[in-house]
């Protein structure tokens, strides 16, 4: 299981939900930061298909972006 679970819906709706697995309360540990890095790789692959449902289109701020 990974801290943040990724659904994308039949409308291109994309949900996000934090919550790691293990402790009481969710915490910026390295888990999260690669949970996070690998959340942002699929929304960047994934970013057409949520752009289709959304008004204005998705943008991934660069501080957010990959590297």
């Amino acid at each position: 299981m990974t801290a943040i679970q990724y659904n994308i819906d039949n409308d291109g709706i994309l949900t996000l939900t934090i919550d790691m697995p293990g402790q009481s309360a969710n915490t910026m540990n390295a888990a999260f930061r690669e949970a996070l890095t690998e959340t942002v790789q699929k929304v960047e692959g994934d970013a057409e298909k949520i752009a289709a449902s959304s008004s204005p289109p998705l943008r991934i701020p660069s501080s957010l972006a990959a590297t």
